[in-house]
């Protein structure tokens, strides 16, 4: 893949002026190309939405806000043979229930979220990013309402 310069790499960097990112609603699924990259991906129907994410290429990233509560399932999930890294923390409305959760890069593919213990209620926020070929690290906050947090990794 050939990517595009912008400016002549000089030390003083590049001004973009009125520079505005690609908003994309999931609906229901949305599969992700590689030219998305850098793109905020809402998870947007209450009843459910599935991002796949494109082959990873290092580099590349989304970003992904949760806009409203599922009643039904949110998924992220990687392309075939791309696996996740990283932590997310899941959040409710009380101090008392705050965890932690770890992809561990070799068996975890997605991250599926019931709007209850495993996140997706409307307010959280998620950002992968490609470090390699195969490897998609992971790190953001799941809102889990008044609902314990609990594991949202997944290798299905």
């Amino acid at each position: 893949m050939a990517l595009e310069q912008v400016g002549y790499n000089s030390p003083d960097g590049s001004v973009q002026p009125g520079q505005h990112r690609e908003v994309i609603n999931c609906g229901t699924a949305t599969i992700l190309k590689a030219s998305d990259s850098g793109a905020m991906c809402v998870f947007d129907t209450a009843a459910g939405s599935l991002f796949t994410l494109p082959s990873a290429v290092a580099g590349m990233y989304f970003d992904y806000a949760f806009n409203v509560k599922t009643t039904g399932e949110y998924k992220l999930l990687t392309a075939t043979g791309d696996f996740l890294r990283g932590t997310l923390v899941g959040t409710t409305t009380t101090t008392t229930n705050v965890d932690s959760f770890a992809a561990n890069g070799t068996t975890h593919v997605s991250v599926s979220m019931d709007g209850g213990a495993t996140g997706g209620d409307a307010g959280g926020y998620m950002r992968v990013v490609a470090i390699s070929s195969t490897i998609w690290f992971i790190n953001g906050y799941l809102y889990c309402g008044t609902t314990t947090p609990t594991d949202p990794f997944d290798t299905t």
